[in-house]
C-alpha cells in the first residue's frame, strides 16, 4: 500500500477541507493502528483511547493549528505500550439497553441491503427483535444469554477482532474518509460497535459461522452507500456524539 503513498495522499486531501493534515496522513493513520494494537488495554478500551487522541486531532482540525500536530503526535505515541489511563477510562461505563438499541436500529436499517436479506431473519430470532409501525423492540436476556455462550466459545477473540479493525482503519484510510476526524470516529465505533453485537447474535458454533456473518455485514455496510451518514446522523440527533457516549457503544 505505502508504494502508492503519493496517490494515497492526493486522494485523502481531495476530501479534507484542512491542508494542513498533508505532510502527517501516513503518520497519523500509522499512530492510530499502533494505538489499536496495545494489547495493554482490552480492545473496547483501545478504541475509547483512539477516540481520546482524535478528539484532541478534531480541536486541532477546527482551529487549524497544524504546528500543534508533532506534539500531538509525540503525546499519544506514549500511550502505544503500557496502561497509564487505565484510570481515566474506569470512569467511562458502558449501558448494555443503549448498546442494544442502537445497533437494533442500525440492523433494521440493514436489513433491505440485499445480502442481508436471508441472513437478517436469523439474527432477529436469536434475539427476538421486533420491529412495529413507530418502534421496535428485543430480547436482552436472550443477547446475554448469547453474549455469555459467545465468550465462552471464542475465549481469544479480542485477537481476531483487532485484525479486523487494523484492516478496516486500512481501508478506510482512518481517520480522513470524511472532512471530520471526529465523523470518522463516529463512523468506527458504531461499525466496531455492530459488529460485535452482530457476532454475538449470529450466533456462531465454530470461527467460519463467524467469519461468514461478519462478511456479509461487512459486505452490506459497504453496499450501502449513506451507512456512514446514517450511523453518524443518528448519534448526532439523539445527542449521543461525545466520548462517554462511545463508551457505551464499545462497552455493551
Amino acid at each position: 500500500m505505502r508504494d502508492n503513498l503519493g496517490l494515497l495522499n492526493h486522494d485523502t486531501l481531495s476530501r479534507l477541507e484542512f491542508a494542513g493534515f498533508s505532510d502527517y496522513i501516513s503518520d497519523i493513520q500509522n499512530l492510530c493502528i499502533w494505538l489499536l494494537q496495545n494489547r495493554d488495554y482490552s480492545l473496547s478500551d483501545r478504541m475509547l483511547i483512539l477516540g481520546l487522541a482524535m478528539r484532541e486531532l478534531q480541536e486541532i482540525q477546527d482551529t487549524q493549528a497544524a504546528e500543534r500536530i508533532p506534539a500531538w503526535f509525540v503525546k499519544w505515541q506514549a500511550h502505544t505500550k503500557g496502561s497509564v489511563l487505565a484510570e481515566t477510562l474506569s470512569q467511562l461505563e458502558g449501558n448494555r439497553q443503549w448498546f442494544l438499541m442502537n445497533n437494533s436500529k442500525l440492523l433494521l436499517g440493514l436489513r433491505v441491503v440485499p445480502c442481508m436479506k436471508k441472513f437478517y431473519p436469523s439474527i432477529a430470532e436469536h434475539i427476538d427483535l421486533v420491529r412495529q409501525p413507530e418502534s421496535f423492540s428485543c430480547n436482552a436476556d436472550k443477547y446475554h444469554a448469547l453474549d455469555t455462550q459467545f465468550v465462552q466459545q471464542f475465549p481469544n477473540i479480542d485477537h481476531f477482532f483487532e485484525n479486523y479493525m487494523v484492516l478496516t482503519l486500512f481501508r478506510l484510510i482512518f481517520p480522513f474518509h470524511e472532512a471530520s476526524v471526529w465523523q470518522s470516529y463516529l463512523y468506527l465505533c458504531s461499525f466496531y460497535s455492530l459488529m460485535r453485537f452482530v457476532s454475538v447474535a449470529a450466533a456462531p458454533h465454530t470461527m467460519t459461522e463467524l467469519i461468514d456473518a461478519l462478511s456479509i455485514l461487512s459486505r452490506a455496510c459497504l453496499n450501502m452507500s449513506q451507512f456512514s451518514n446514517f450511523t453518524a446522523e443518528q448519534l448526532d440527533s439523539s445527542d449521543s456524539s461525545s466520548l462517554a457516549h462511545m463508551a457505551i457503544l464499545l462497552r455493551g
